[in-house]
C-alpha cells in the first residue's frame, strides 16, 4: 500500500522563510498566503522546499502574485492561482 498523505507548508510570513533550512522540506504544495512581502522569492523556496506545486491565494497583493506567476513560469514550476472564484480542495483520510 502506498503513502497518499499529502504535505502542505503554509507560508503567510517572513518568518519561516527568513529562518531558512538545513535540508530542503518534502512537501506536495507551498501555500503563499497573504506574505505581505514584495520580496518573497521563488528562488529562496526552491531551495528549501522540494514540492509539487506552488499555490498563490489572493491575500497576495497583485504585484506578488504577478511576481510569483512570471517566476514559476520561467523556473517550470507547476503553480495554481486561487482569484476570487477559485478554490482548491485537499482531503485527508487521517
Amino acid at each position: 500500500m502506498t503513502n497518499s498523505t499529502k504535505k502542505i507548508i503554509f507560508q503567510k510570513s517572513q518568518t519561516l522563510a527568513d529562518a531558512g533550512l538545513s535540508q530542503k522540506l518534502k512537501i506536495d504544495y507551498l501555500y503563499l498566503s497573504g506574505s505581505g512581502s514584495s520580496d518573497a522569492d521563488l528562488n529562496f523556496n526552491n531551495k528549501n522546499y522540494d514540492y509539487h506545486s506552488l499555490i498563490i491565494d489572493n491575500t497576495n497583493s497583485n504585484f506578488l502574485i504577478d511576481k510569483s506567476q512570471k517566476q514559476a513560469q520561467s523556473q517550470h514550476v507547476n503553480f495554481h492561482t486561487l482569484h476570487r472564484n477559485n478554490s482548491i480542495v485537499v482531503s485527508s483520510n487521517e
